[in-house]
């Protein structure tokens, strides 16, 4: 039992600041290995569907002929970078040979290569209708997809086994020899490059052709699930566009006898270059011609159509079996296996859907289960510039992946208290490739929308938002606030170039411009809104003006004063560069130091945005960010009403203006070796921020919204602000020290606070006051844990304590000394839903868990006044020579006096194989069930959760026992693989517990395009450890998947009761919103930033273990 000490001594170990680990060291390339170029596998359904004339097919070209021009223009883009090949169905034998072969072997695009794919595609071409150029229509789609799978394998293939590949038009460099088995474009010392199929299929008027029992017996032996997946329902939306093109030669006295023109040359050619060809539009009277009264020349239109097909929810049962989706799932889940290798690699397929006047329906949901199955997406083509579009925009997404550097390691948050607004906020930051300081950051707000039964991350046009090859926003999306205003960022002399990805932009719209600003930290969002002068009602040319409103405080001060020259004794100049102003010349010599500058806004690293609602219609977000400043946003448009920097960070705000020292990032040499003449970056507000909120029953009581930002790496002190008036903060009080390094001028009682990592939690507790709530927190992160070791020497260090305060005043209420340093949030629960809370939960970098009684008895629950509050170490870790560290609070759910503490092992602080002891530490998470009525008198005397929990590391099911109260398990835990690290708090949710982990990627594996190493997400069954993911109900799935582009993902965030508005259906215009739960950063999806539909809806009522709100 540890009781509450009066005052805190002083530690004997101070802040010393050694160049240890950081987990930013995982995003500036510390382990990475070479590009590796993508596979895309071009596989072409040359059916005879291709040329049916029943299509209609626009521009007197057959469908065949405009899928391989629009091939070719898409490769003509491409270089050696990027690896493409084309595969075919077999043109030779009978009806029975129906397998593929290799038109041209995947390799890179460089000069010779695309000259020598162009002849094929010249070929196809101009032999469209040829027997050896065109399969039999009515053929099945089994065996093609098993002759990819041959193909990426190496394998012999299915139909050359038959002695069918048609050698005349064959490549022999995709076979070892002529023509069996495959040469697979697959590789060992490539193993981590993306491997993509992109299926452009030509539907049958009768259907998909049934798969026959032999294939389905092919996938079940390479160990395939040849459970026949549901078939997605779907709305088809038209959109319909008139171009005029001429005018009709003659008069005519109405529209319908001018139609008699259109069968006039040159008309029926030059219609047939529109997918609906030409239509009569209204009379010209432009006096361009004279017609006798009654009669017109009338307007001649060419109308084309886009179609998208969008699922709608619900399933269709496949009995036939088509296994083209059943091969794709298998390729994208299990992967296929590398030539001489023991790895696989994992297949991504996407699928062009190409039809004009004759849709399939049947086919249009197999293709849209194939790319679901497969990990990609669906595409609808009826015209060869809509093929193009989408191979420009397939291509665009796979080579993002290898290209594009941008962090999973976003701080994410939707909406909070106020459950009708949808909106999801995701700060960003990039790290400066040449180890320079100063980053580029931002703040973008998205939306959740209705994708089918699925609630996906959408961009303000409601489309989809995110890439799953890479797990990051793709290129075409475009946050609120962003706005097109030029090119902006051409010629500014970055790395890298911030060049837009994107294939689409509208037309005029220069790749420079902030829009759509797509991955780029940079663009768009609140930092263009301050670059254009912080006013969201100009329509015009922006101002550029420096449009600030900005606080600080003076040394000691007790109040918030306007950030200037006579306030913080900076420089004139740099506190104009602080504020935004282009002192540095980014821009160049010819725009006026008094313009903003591009850089702006910093990164935003750590600090999770925190957006409340102020009413039905006024949302805020408050953040903080590495260019010394915590903000406050408006939701509604971006602008910011004001920022605060603490006098905390005068001192190291030149180095961001003079761009030196450098960062050292390990093991990258920079400029005079950046590791050697660097030093470690610089943090200002980079903590999360913590929050109370009352909602006032009537006029009479005021409203009261108090924040409370914290630094982490950015400093050792805590503020209290009253933001109640948005425009009018108030500084209520600050604790800490001001130091970084030493002791000096801290405030009494907290001389043995760390870096402040966690968030202070807000709380009433009857034992303290009905009327006045308290805040809970850990003592912090002491930097000797940086140490590339398994066991720090942190005994005596900062950090290692819960201290309690008044959340108006910040007096010290209470303070309980912990063996380790806390790093976590302290998580509280109220046992008997009354609104105060009954105990606390906190954990340490020990593997130690505290538990803080604010009652008596679980069964009396008498309230304890602050002298009689108390703390117990309830459960621990038992190995001893490097201890698992617990960075993040636990999660928590009572049930019967017993409560459910979740929470994961791992220092998230060294993410790089190097960095962490590989052969000492094996991580675990674990699910522990506390008894309440238990107080442990010795260390001893708690919870041995590594002797005492059940071992659940080989996968349970089912029928695995279940963890209850008072049952004859305590919990059970479950061992990670050799080096991989939870990396994010957890969340209990229907049932299920969520967390994610990242694993360091070493020996072959590491030739990976990315040096995040392997984030995965995990979901499974809370009281028995089962899988949850794939799975109908809560067991029996998979544990966890993996999450694209790896690096440290955000923790799981629950928002629930979120409005969503469905996509729009022609045949139910006016269907209503629905209120969905969903969590982002769950495991499933492909990204960490991407959501996950809960169900069923979880209630509305929320509490969360960092805020207070009254009445709920």
């Amino acid at each position: 039992m540890i009781a509450a000490a009066a005052s805190l001594g002083a530690c004997a170990t101070l802040l010393s600041l050694p160049a240890g680990a950081d987990d930013i060291d995982i995003f500036t390339g510390a382990s990475a290995g070479t590009s590796i170029n993508p596979r895309i596998l071009i596989v072409l359904d040359n059916t005879s569907n291709w040329s049916r004339q029943a299509q209609k097919w626009p521009g007197g070209l057959t469908q065949g002929q405009s899928e391989v021009r629009a091939i070719k223009n898409a490769i003509a883009t491409l270089d050696s970078k990027v690896n493409v090949g084309l595969f075919e169905f077999v043109t030779d034998g009978n009806a029975n040979d129906n397998g593929g072969f290799v038109r041209f072997q995947v390799q890179p695009m460089s000069p010779s290569a695309k000259n020598a794919f162009n002849n094929r595609l010249d070929a196809i071409d101009n032999g469209i209708t040829s027997p050896i150029e065109k399969r039999n229509s009515g053929t099945m789609y089994g065996n093609l997809l098993y002759d990819v799978y041959n193909y990426l394998g190496g394998r012999p293939g299915y139909s050359a086994a038959q002695g069918v590949t048609p050698g005349s038009i064959a490549d022999p460099d995709g076979y070892v020899s002529r023509w069996v088995p495959f040469k697979s474009p697959l590789s060992d010392d490539a193993s981590c490059a993306k491997t993509i199929v992109i299926f452009v299929t030509n539907p049958d008027q009768s259907g998909p052709t049934k798969d026959d029992s032999a294939n389905t017996t092919q996938l079940q032996s390479l160990g395939g699930n040849t459970r026949q997946l549901g078939l997605p329902n779907f709305s088809t939306e038209t959109v319909q566009s008139v171009t005029n093109i001429g005018q009709t030669s003659v008069c005519y006295s109405s529209q319908s006898a001018a139609g008699n023109e259109l069968n006039m040359a040159p008309w029926p050619t030059t219609c047939g270059n529109y997918t609906d060809g030409c239509k009569i539009g209204s009379p010209l009277n432009d006096g361009s011609k004279i017609c006798p009264v009654g009669t017109a020349s009338y307007a001649i239109n060419g109308v084309n159509s886009s179609v998208t097909n969008v699922p709608t929810g619900g399933e269709t049962t496949d009995a036939n079996p088509w296994n083209a989706d059943e091969w794709a799932r298998f390729m994208h889940d299990k992967g296929v296996p590398i030539p001489a290798s023991t790895l696989k690699s994992k297949v991504t397929f996407y699928t062009i859907d190409v039809y004009n006047a004759q849709q399939n329906i049947e086919h249009t949901k197999l293709m849209l289960s194939m790319a679901r199955a497969g990990g990609g997406k669906y595409f609808a083509a009826k015209s060869q510039q809509a093929i193009l579009d989408a191979l420009n925009q397939i291509i665009g997404e796979v080579l993002a992946v290898n290209s594009t550097f941008a962090s999973t390691s976003l701080p994410v948050n939707a909406t909070n208290r106020s459950q009708n607004q949808n909106q999801v906020f995701i700060g960003m930051f990039r790290p400066d490739p040449d180890a320079k300081p100063r980053w580029f950051g931002n703040l973008k707000r998205y939306q959740l929308v209705l994708d089918g039964s699925e609630v996906k991350l959408g961009d303000v046009n409601g489309n989809l938002a995110v890439n799953d090859n890479t797990g990051f926003i793709t290129d075409c999306a475009q946050s609120y606030w962003t706005v097109e205003k030029g090119a902006y960022w051409e010629k500014l002399g970055l790395n890298p170039d911030p060049s837009s990805g994107c294939k689409a932009l509208p037309s005029g719209v220069s790749p420079y411009s902030d829009a759509p600003d797509g991955p780029s930290v940079e663009k768009g969002a609140m930092a263009q809104m301050l670059r254009n002068g912080n006013d969201p009602g100009t329509t015009g040319t922006p101002s550029y003006a420096v449009n600030r409103t900005l606080y600080t405080r003076t040394a000691g001060g007790t109040s918030l004063v306007a950030f200037n020259t006579t306030n913080s004794g900076l420089s004139a100049d740099l506190v104009n560069f602080i504020k935004g102003a282009d002192v540095t010349l980014e821009r160049g010599a010819d725009m006026p130091t008094t313009t903003t500058r591009p850089s702006i806004h910093g990164d935003v690293i750590h600090s999770r945005p925190l957006p409340l609602a102020y009413d039905d219609n006024n949302v805020f977000v408050f953040y903080g960010s590495n260019d010394g400043f915590f903000r406050a946003v408006d939701a509604s448009n971006g602008k910011e009403r004001w920022a605060f920097v603490a006098p905390e960070f005068f001192s190291r705000l030149s180095r961001l203006k003079d761009q030196t020292p450098l960062v050292n990032y390990p093991n990258v040499a920079g400029p005079g070796d950046v590791a050697a003449v660097g030093t470690p970056k610089d943090y200002f507000f980079d903590g999360s921020t913590g929050v109370y909120q009352n909602q006032p029953i009537d006029a009479s009581e005021a409203k009261k919204i108090w924040i409370y930002p914290t630094m982490r790496r950015g400093g050792r002190m805590v503020y209290g602000l009253d933001v109640s008036s948005i425009d009018s903060p108030r500084l209520m009080w600050s604790v800490g020290c001001p130091n970084l390094a030493n002791d000096s001028n801290c405030t009494p009682g907290f001389d043995g606070i760390g870096q402040t990592w966690s968030i202070p939690s807000v709380a009433f507790v009857k034992g303290y006051s009905a009327t006045r709530p308290l805040i809970v927190m850990g003592g912090g992160y002491d930097n000797c844990e940086d140490a590339n070791t398994g066991a720090p020497t942190c005994v005596s260090g900062k950090g290692g304590f819960v201290y309690i305060m008044d959340a108006e005043t910040g007096s010290l209420l209470a303070s309980f000394k912990t063996k380790r340093s806390i790093v976590g949030d302290v998580s509280m629960i109220d046992i008997d839903n009354d609104g105060t809370v009954d105990y606390a939960y906190a954990a340490d970098l020990g593997g130690n868990v505290y538990r803080i009684d604010f009652i008596d008895t679980p069964t009396n629950k008498a309230a304890l006044n602050a002298s009689s509050w108390r703390m117990y170490r309830v459960a621990y870790t038992n190995q001893a020579t490097s201890p698992r560290k617990f960075m993040f609070g636990p999660a928590l759910l009572y049930n019967k006096g017993f409560v459910y503490v979740t929470l994961g092992s791992g220092d998230r602080e060294h993410p790089l194989s190097w960095q962490y002891p590989y052969e000492s530490t094996s991580n675990r998470f674990y699910v522990a069930l506390d008894d309440l009525s238990s107080r442990p008198t010795t260390d001893e005397a708690g919870l041995n959760m590594d002797a005492s929990l059940t071992n659940s590391t080989s996968p349970t099911d089912c029928n695995s026992p279940n963890v209850l109260p008072n049952g004859s398990s305590r919990g059970w835990f479950m061992e990670l693989q050799k080096g991989e690290q939870v990396v994010t708090s957890s969340l209990i949710a229907g049932g299920t517990v969520m967390f994610s982990t990242n694993r360091p990627i070493v020996g072959n594996a590491s030739s990976c395009s990315t040096a995040l190493g392997e984030a995965r997400g995990y979901v499974v069954n809370l009281f028995n450890a089962s899988g949850t993911i794939g799975a109908d109900g809560l067991c029996g799935g998979s544990r966890s998947s993996v999450f694209a582009g790896g690096g440290l993902p955000p923790s799981p965030v629950l928002a629930r009761g979120v409005l969503v508005r469905p996509p729009s259906d022609p045949r139910n215009p006016n269907a209503p919103d629905r209120r969905v739960s969903v969590v982002i950063g769950s495991g499933g999806p492909p990204s960490a930033i991407q959501s996950k539909r809960i169900n069923p809806n979880i209630s509305s009522i929320r509490k969360r273990k960092y805020t207070y709100v009254k009445g709920q």
